[in-house]
């Protein structure tokens, strides 16, 4: 996910950021870094670097944020909530412009596109491919031949490994015993 996070801040910053109280931000942003936490929850690595109308030099640092995905049963797609700041800004003179760029109107909505996924044509392709799998399984002289008729899935949860999608899946199988016809000896 972290090429798309990328890809739309670089768009952000392109025309700069609009910051309440700052004015248009001048502003570049590091590689991403996106992992699960505790709590199905999103954890999200913000290198920035930014420099507002009245500012000599730039400001740099790393911000974190954490962002609650969201998923229903039966739906491929994968929303973010409740993106936010994960820490408090302390005493840092520097970091308040950080903090403004990141909690920008701009900066969430591109971060909101860019964390939801729509994984449609990912778990059709799969379907498919297990389908294909299970249309004849040969297990010695027996042959296997199975079918799923329905599949469902409840809500996706993040894990630290990736997210986890527990499924039901109904069908049916057929067992037949074909040997293999040996020749008789002469």
């Amino acid at each position: 996910m972290q090429r798309p996070i990328d890809k739309a801040l670089a768009k952000v910053a392109a025309h700069g950021v609009l910051v309440p109280e700052w004015g248009r931000v001048k502003v570049r942003f590091g590689p991403s870094t996106l992992y699960a936490t505790e709590g199905g929850k999103l954890a999200l690595g913000l290198q920035i670097r930014a420099r507002g109308p009245r500012q000599l030099l730039d400001t740099r640092g790393r911000l974190w944020l954490t962002a609650r995905p969201e998923t229903q049963p039966d739906s491929e797609r994968m929303l973010v909530r409740d993106l936010a700041l994960a820490a408090q800004p302390g005493d840092d003179v520097q970091l308040p412009l950080l903090v403004a760029v990141a909690q920008s109107a701009e900066v969430k909505t591109a971060l909101e596109e860019a964390l939801t996924q729509d994984f449609t044509r990912d778990y059709t392709k799969l379907l498919r491919k297990i389908d294909r799998a299970l249309a004849e399984v040969k297990i010695g002289e027996f042959r296997l031949a199975m079918r799923l008729d329905e599949v469902q899935h409840g809500k996706a949860v993040v894990l630290g490994q990736g997210i986890y999608l527990p499924v039901t899946a109904t069908g049916s199988a057929r067992l037949d015993y074909a040997p293999m016809l040996q020749p008789r000896p002469r």
